[in-house]
């Protein structure tokens, strides 16, 4: 073997050198030119590294609970993912996707990076997506709800029962936001299911008796427009009537008639009754248009009779 220094093997582009002197541990072998490091000392490092990082990779797996499995082994057995043991360039001790070769922490993380990058463009292909698939996506809901019903049910009891006022907290700043929406699902709902309705009524019913009892007392006294517009809308599906109004129509009528009765013009802000002008028994409608709010005087003398008969008695009309 030919002797030549260091200095005349980097002048001529080589890459290894030999100076003809034994290593500090007695290697009388070539040298690289780029660090001056005998080839067997190099050879010796390397495997002293490998040595160390295969048990270092077996502690992790056996830290982790899972095996070591190679990316050739992986693709072999059909596997997605695979474990060597080492770190990524980022450090993570973790799996791997046999696809993109990319650990399964680094991936979310760029993700979210990328997603905060471009937010509004990505926002804007969601919603778009969301709108020309929205059968697809409530089918692919209700499936996996299916699938998952009792897991899901589980964990919302637990995610509730830890979160009990952050949760009541954030259903009741949503309800404000979405009242109308929620009012508005909730009443088609119950449209299009009324037997789940009266049964989910009478379990409650149930369930609580005097409770149920006592809420209801409680909402009559505090709603005394909705109760009585219920009352109406029970009797006109008794006679087949048309039409139906709420409590707001009553409140609306009374600011309308300025709190005072129609005929004798007395005061209605302590009590009133609501009277359908045409009487249903006279095939009348129970929309608003056919309402009026008398005093309970009035509205006793009135009965069902005919509205013109009834001004002509009084003498409202001749």
């Amino acid at each position: 073997m030919k002797i030549i220094s260091r200095e005349e093997a980097r002048a001529k582009g080589l890459k290894r050198y030999f100076s003809g002197k034994a290593c500090k541990w007695g290697h009388c072998c070539e040298r690289y030119v780029s660090n001056g490091v005998c080839i067997k000392c190099a050879l010796g490092i390397s495997q002293d590294i490998r040595e160390a990082s295969i048990i270092k990779c077996k502690a992790n797996s056996k830290r982790l609970g899972i095996p070591l499995v190679s990316r050739k082994q992986a693709i072999a057995h059909d596997f997605k993912k695979y474990f060597t043991g080492e770190p990524c360039q980022n450090g993570h001790i973790a799996e791997r996707w046999v696809n993109a070769w990319a650990c399964t922490e680094c991936v979310p993380i760029w993700h979210s990076r990328e997603y905060q990058k471009h937010k509004q463009r990505y926002s804007q292909s969601s919603k778009i997506y969301r709108e020309n698939n929205k059968a697809k996506l409530i089918g692919r809901r209700k499936e996996y709800y299916f699938k998952n019903a009792e897991r899901l049910k589980k964990y919302n009891r637990e995610h509730n029962a830890r979160n009990r006022d952050s949760s009541r907290e954030y259903n009741k700043r949503y309800y404000k936001e979405n009242s109308d929406k929620i009012k508005k699902h909730v009443k088609e709902y119950a449209k299009n299911n009324p037997q789940k309705i009266r049964a989910l009524n009478v379990k409650r019913y149930w369930k609580n008796p005097k409770a149920h009892l006592e809420h209801i007392r409680e909402w009559r006294k505090n709603n005394p427009e909705k109760q009585r517009a219920n009352s109406h809308r029970r009797r006109s599906r008794k006679t087949n009537a048309k039409g139906s109004h709420t409590g707001d129509d009553i409140i609306w009528l009374l600011r309308k008639q300025k709190y005072k009765c129609i005929y004798c013009h007395k005061s209605l802000r302590k009590e009133y009754h609501v009277d359908h002008i045409i009487p249903l028994v006279k095939n009348g409608s129970d929309d608003k248009d056919n309402l009026q709010i008398l005093c309970p005087s009035c509205n006793c003398k009135k009965g069902s009779k005919d509205p013109i008969k009834f001004a002509q008695e009084n003498g409202l009309l001749l």
